[in-house]
């Protein structure tokens, strides 16, 4: 279902061939998309004389990107790129023999990306939750040396603040008045400190993430960063990866998180005293996200798109237990 632009099979491999990573033996679409096309691509390495193990295939992902713009693509490789040459795990593009890592397929943006290995957690460890901290820290000390970066995030709170008024209808007198309010609550808080800001991810729930035993090995799915305050995005992360069944926070995985994000980037006294304003502002902003998802669809996926909602009733539950904070 999402794979929405089709490629043939010669068509990848002169696609694959620029790059320098042998001839394509296998692909495959991949069908757990909603925005863009995803393939699996595998490659014969076994002749390569730059390869020194005794694998024989290397595996990539080819994406098409559907909806967005090629400078917003460009961006997202390039903010890749300076993660990965900071030791940050994610994917960056691969570059062609011409030194570009940004291609065209039927007019749209395209990119080769290594698979990175790994699996998606459930339930995260101590050890797991501290290795997410302490990457994501990474990630912002990244921000904070390109500080003068700016990008627009396709869901900032501008977004946020017009989806609430766009969702009031649909929602009961109680629940309006809770979302309007905790909104309220948490930007009066926000605005009155100036928090430390750069590029962040905004989006690093557990699905976004990659782990080898402890390790966390790959931070997946850029394409939702921009601008934003840093604490935010450990927010977002923190009440998703550090939240039980019912929304209440797990205090020891926590801990955890935060520990490791401080030992990387201690974060400021401002920052750590906003902490309830910025779980309060995470929670709003996803459940009008899923709100927004099974309400107003057209909003934020292009027709014809697999549209897998996620339940709003959690982050109603987890901001009505950040609020007593």
């Amino acid at each position: 279902m999402a794979v929405y632009t089709v490629l043939e099979a010669d068509f990848i491999s002169a696609l694959v061939a620029p790059y320098g990573v042998g001839p394509v033996n296998d692909f495959q679409g991949i069908g757990d998309g909603v925005e863009n096309t995803n393939y699996f691509v595998t490659t014969d390495i076994s002749q390569l004389s730059s390869e020194n193990s005794t694998a024989t295939e290397r595996q990539f992902v080819l994406t098409v990107f559907e909806e967005l713009k090629h400078s917003d693509v460009q961006f997202y490789l390039d903010w890749l790129h300076a993660l990965d040459q900071a030791g940050v795990p994610v994917a960056a593009a691969l570059v062609d023999n011409l030194g570009n890592n940004l291609q065209q397929v039927e007019g749209k943006p395209a990119a080769l990306f290594p698979r990175l290995q790994g699996r998606h957690l459930d339930t995260p460890t101590l050890a797991q939750a501290h290795s997410a901290g302490q990457a994501m820290a990474k990630m912002h000390l990244v921000s904070l040396d390109h500080h003068s970066l700016h990008h627009d995030s396709p869901k900032d709170f501008t977004w946020v603040e017009h989806n609430i008024e766009q969702l009031l209808n649909f929602l009961s007198a109680d629940e309006a008045e809770l979302l309007q309010a905790a909104w309220q609550r948490c930007n009066a808080t926000l605005r009155q400190y100036q928090l430390p800001s750069g590029i962040i991810h905004t989006d690093l729930f557990r699905d976004n993430a990659l782990f080898v035993d402890e390790r966390l090995s790959g931070i997946l799915d850029f394409y939702s960063a921009g601008s934003g305050r840093l604490s935010y995005d450990l927010a977002v992360m923190a009440n998703d990866w550090v939240s039980d069944a019912d929304g209440q926070l797990n205090d020891v995985l926590l801990t955890a998180m935060l520990n490791g994000y401080d030992e990387v980037r201690p974060r400021s006294a401002d920052e750590q005293h906003c902490w309830p304003a910025l779980l309060q502002a995470a929670a709003v902003r996803f459940w009008v996200s899923r709100l927004v998802a099974i309400h107003l669809p057209s909003i934020d996926h292009r027709p014809g798109a697999l549209i897998q909602s996620k339940d709003p009733e959690l982050y109603k539950r987890i901001l009505q237990y950040r609020l007593q904070l």
